[in-house]
């Protein structure tokens, strides 16, 4: 079941991730960015869904308190629905409330705002104008919610009606005359106090001031150059109109803001919230600017569905419920916000609601708005609900077969003519000549009923029962309470539905994988052939269906795009949609993203399928280091089937115990055990909890895959030519694979012996005369389709020499020596970096006798010692001495016992641990990249401080705060800045030693404080 989402901005730490691999994959843990679950496609599907070509000839979506990402995130979704445009609420910044705004209980606080801007917790400019390009995308049109009649009032406990909140942007708050500045509120006695006094105490605008007027045309520009299409006018009916009364009341308000948007956009769609002007104005005085709601129908609606009597709804052709309003100036609806909130549509079902949708979406002329209730379909006493944040998608009966029926058959019929009837407990919208829309109200089912279509057989677009039509009557079963949607459909969308391993892929797909591959199948529906394009392959044609196979040779943290296009010859829809790998042995690290719910202390509630792991509410979690807002826990491996909730800690009373996803749909519930432990998310690896989302912890990078790379290689070994081999094809099967990197690493672990002949020649892909882990690095990035500078996989042709070789020598070699049985080796594992890098010499001691050891590689030094030796000490001098004259920063001193287990690792400079030697990760070979982060140290001049008291100058990569320097593997070093000359005084480091034990593929530093930095963080370098 979908979860409501919300908006938030987030700040997420950067933290280190190892694969088991070569090659390591690191993650950035944050909401997803980099990788979006899908895209529409510009000039295909903006056609393709069949709406209507303006706000006025569709129906309108109703977003109520949907974050501007979830507008775009359901944006292919309302346009299958055939919703022709979509309403959100206010964009304007707006007053604070205890919650921060973002709980559904405090709905009504976007309707105070405190500026005429764009941005709130709904979204950014930015959010908003993506939103917008999402919907034109798919043809759909964006509609704002204004609210410029009033402003925030005051918060305090002895505030009268009419004080002005401190947080109003200063241009209104400090000029009184952008305000009537009465303490009285509003009431329908005259158009005087309708028009010039407070609505429930907010301060209500002079909206005769030209600063004011000025202000609201101005976001009302903002909002057209960042895609909105059209207007709704909260509370218009109490802004006065020009020239209606003399004095205050009369004002060009209208005149100016809409004749000023209309010159600025003249096709924008507007109109204005008049529910009663109680006989004390002309809604001709509104309706010359723009159109209006149609309340009144809207309870004759309501109440017809409940009582299940007809007998007041409207009939013929054009006829509404607002006297006086023609038909083209209305937008009717079955409720509003307004009346879910104030209880008064609350108690309709879902059948009353479809059923009152098709008595009016199916119209000619005005538009229909369909809102979409929280997902608590009932309000509380508290509000809409406690524990609910806002966000989409909502509740899902936007979503119903019913819905798209009615939106489709409005959208077919835009500009013919209308009918409407009542017989007995059906009422009947017949359009032009071919279709008609049927609701039963009533309680039992209909089988005949008059209509004024022409004969022939119809479909019932909602059951897909038939219909016949014969001389004026329509005959067959029309179910009670329902609504039959009735015509022969043509204009039909093409599709391609998606399954990744055999699950439905939809708008809340996490779109992921751990396994090695992923089956993609997909299917074609009214279409008559697609396409599909995995990365940077050539299209693929399909008709019917197909599946293929994804994720080989792509490295875990990659994203793969999969772009696929449905065609019924006249219109074209395309979808991308991005696939992650993701490391199936990643630690199962939980994130919680605080900034809203903005909880006290987060706890995570942890459970092994339905059984807790720990008493509610289980584990308080901890921030990030350097994030203010994200939280974070653990679950232990020992969990198998880990299931995760979040909660907002001890419940202490009723309204505290709020959780994440929520308990129940009651206000409350959570101070019961039952509900607030009920639920949760499956968790897989690391995954987080931000804006409303639960996904994979990550950011995840696109796959560059061609029609060349692996992925695609011939699943046989092609045909081999002979005296030549393909570089990197170290077993000579003639592919370039995941078997040779394995060899390579077998052969340098010593077990597998050395190649030599063609084998070194193919695996040596860096020419350096002998296979190294350079040379598996070098393969496994070409696997991973990263670039490496060697032409790995090409053909070379082996020189075959003219003369005949040399006979070999009969004589056999001599046989390599064995070591003395009463010896066995030790190494040094040189961590720190200062041996290798200061030139002195290493020696062993047991405390009797010393040992100089050789150097084997840049920080490994070994020694064959008696085998009677239990335990050694370890030191570096200039000259063999002793240990005990050694000065204290130059010994390490060990008490552990050694034995197989004989490679000792300095920690700090006086002490290490023992530990088994392997030759390939205890002596690395070749150079490592470092990244230096600027943004807080802010040096005029970067360097890196080797142990060998060389100083390596970083270069700063241009347009960024990256400074980035090569040095050797196994290298101790520092930070420094070159021209502070307090560097080189005894005792003061800019940073911290860094140990080659730290760094890897997490090379990126980045000091947290000021001045002489002994705090650092590394990450990933991501540019």
């Amino acid at each position: 079941m979908r979860t409501p989402k919300k908006s938030i901005s987030i700040v997420v730490a950067i933290i280190m991730m190892l694969s088991i691999m070569i090659i390591p994959a690191s993650t950035t843990y944050a909401a997803e960015k980099a990788s979006p679950k899908s895209t529409g496609t510009t000039g295909t599907n903006a056609t393709a869904y069949n709406l209507a070509d303006s706000s006025a000839d569709g129906n309108i979506l109703h977003a109520f308190d949907w974050r501007y990402k979830d507008v775009a995130k359901y944006i292919k979704d309302i346009a299958s629905q055939g919703f022709t445009s979509v309403q959100v609420s206010p964009v304007q910044g707006n007053k604070p409330t205890i919650n921060a705004g973002e709980y559904q209980i405090d709905w009504w606080a976007y309707y105070q705002p405190i500026n005429f801007k764009v941005g709130n917790s709904l979204g950014s400019s930015a959010d908003f104008q993506a939103m917008c390009t999402a919907a034109h995308n798919y043809g759909v049109k964006i509609i704002v919610d204004i609210v410029a009649n009033h402003m925030a009032q005051s918060d305090l406990t002895t505030a009268k009606s009419g004080d002005l909140n401190a947080n109003i942007d200063p241009t209104f708050l400090n000029d009184p005359t952008c305000w009537h500045g009465t303490k009285k509120d509003t009431s329908d006695s005259t158009r005087n106090n309708m028009t010039q006094n407070n609505i429930s105490g907010l301060p209500d605008l002079n909206t005769s001031n030209h600063t004011v007027q000025n202000a609201v045309l101005g976001l009302l520009k903002s909002c057209v150059d960042l895609g909105a299409d059209g207007f709704r006018f909260d509370a218009a009916k109490h802004i006065e109109l020009p020239n209606e009364y003399s004095g205050n009341t009369s004002s060009d308000f209208w005149t100016n803001v809409i004749g000023g948007i209309k010159s600025y956009k003249s096709n924008v769609y507007l109109y204005g919230e008049v529910l009663s002007l109680a006989g004390k104005a002309s809604i001709s005085g509104y309706t010359n600017f723009m159109s209006v709601t149609d309340y009144t129908l809207g309870n004759t609606v309501r109440a017809a569905v409940i009582t299940k009597s007809l007998s007041a709804m409207p009939t013929g052709s054009g006829t509404y419920g607002s006297t006086g309003a023609a038909s083209d100036k209305l937008v009717t609806w079955v409720e509003s916000h307004d009346n879910f909130n104030d209880g008064t549509s609350v108690s309709l079902t879902d059948t009353q609601i479809l059923e009152g949708y098709g008595m009016i979406g199916a119209r000619k002329d005005a538009p229909s708005l369909f809102f979409v209730r929280p997902l608590h379909k009932q309000i509380c006493d508290k509000g809409v609900s406690y524990d609910e944040l806002m966000g989409g998608p909502g509740n899902l009966l936007w979503e119903s077969k019913t819905v798209a029926a009615v939106n489709a058959f409005k959208n077919a019929y835009v500009g013919q003519s209308e009918n409407c009837s009542i017989s007995g407990s059906s009422y009947i919208v017949t359009r032009g000549t071919t279709g008609a829309v049927v609701t039963n109200v009533g309680s039992s089912a209909v089988s005949s009923l008059p209509v004024n279509i022409a004969n022939g057989t119809y479909t019932d677009q909602v059951s897909g029962n038939t219909f016949t039509v014969s001389n004026g009557t329509m005959t067959g079963t029309f179910p009670a309470n329902s609504v039959c949607v009735i015509y022969n459909k043509t204009a039909t969308t093409p599709v391609v539905n998606v399954t990744q391993d055999g699950t439905n892929v939809t708008s809340d797909s996490l779109c992921r994988f751990t396994t090695d591959t992923s089956t993609i199948s997909l299917s074609l529906s009214n279409a008559t052939s697609g396409t599909y394009k995995i990365s940077n392959c050539a299209s693929k044609t399909f008709t019917g269906s197909t599946t293929f196979s994804i994720g080989a040779y792509v490295s875990a943290g990659k994203y793969i795009p999969v772009t696929v296009t449905a065609t019924d010859g006249i219109r074209t829809t395309s979808q991308t949609y991005n696939f992650k790998k993701k490391n199936a042995s990643e630690s199962r690290v939980v994130y919680f993203d605080n900034t809203c719910p903005a909880w006290k202390a987060p706890y995570c509630f942890i459970k092994d399928g339905n059984t807790a792991v720990s008493a509610y509410p289980g584990t308080a979690m901890t921030l990030v280091s350097g994030s203010t807002t994200l939280y974070q826990c653990t679950v232990p491996a020992s969990v198998k089937n880990p299931i995760v909730k979040f909660n907002e800690g001890p419940v202490t009373t009723g309204l505290d115990g709020r959780t994440i996803p929520l308990t129940v749909l009651d206000y409350g519930s959570a101070t019961l055990a039952a509900n607030r432990e009920a639920g949760g998310f499956n968790l897989v690896g690391s995954m987080i909890w931000s804006a409303g989302d639960w996904t994979d912890a990550g950011t995840y990078t696109a796959a560059d895959i061609t029609d060349t790379s692996p992925t695609y290689a011939p699943t046989t070994p092609p045909t081999t030519v002979e005296n030549a081999y393909r570089l990197g094809d170290v077993s000579l099967d003639g592919v370039v694979n995941l078997k040779d990197v394995t060899l390579v690493q077998k052969s340098l672990a010593g077990l597998v012996g050395k190649f030599t002949g063609t084998a070194l020649l193919a695996g040596d892909v860096n020419a350096s005369g002998a296979i190294d882990l350079k040379d598996a690095t070098s393969i496994q990035k070409w696997l991973a389709n990263m670039s490496v500078p060697f032409n790995i996989n090409t053909l070379i042709q082996i020189s075959v020499p003219t003369i005949a070789p040399t006979v070999a020598p009969t004589t056999a070699p001599t046989q390599a020596p064995t070591q003395d049985p009463n010896l066995k080796t030790i190494y040094f594992k040189d961590a720190l970096g200062w041996v290798a890098n200061l030139g002195a010499n290493m020696y062993v001691s047991n405390g009797t006798t010393s040992l100089q050891m050789a150097q084997l590689g840049a920080t490994v030094w070994s020694a064959d010692v008696p085998k009677t030796w239990t335990t050694a000490n370890f030191y570096r001098l200039p000259a063999a001495t002793s240990f005990s004259t050694a000065a204290a920063w130059n010994k390490w001193e060990s008490t552990g016992t050694m034995g197989t287990n004989n490679k000792f690792t300095d920690t700090t400079n006086s002490t290490g641990t023992w530990g088994v030697y392997n030759s390939v990760t205890d002596n690395p070979s070749g150079d490592i990249t470092l990244y230096f982060n600027n943004s807080i140290a802010q040096w005029s001049d970067v360097y890196i401080y080797l142990f060998n008291q060389t100083e390596v100058p970083m270069t700063n990569i241009s347009g960024t705060n990256i400074w980035m320097a090569t040095i050797p593997v196994g290298t101790g070093f520092l930070f420094m800045n070159m021209n502070d000359p307090t560097f080189k005084q005894a005792g003061i480091l800019q940073t911290d030693d860094i140990t080659s034990t730290v760094i890897g593929s997490n090379n990126c530093c980045k000091p947290m404080g000021t001045g002489n930095l002994p705090t650092l963080s590394w990450s990933v370098y991501n540019p």
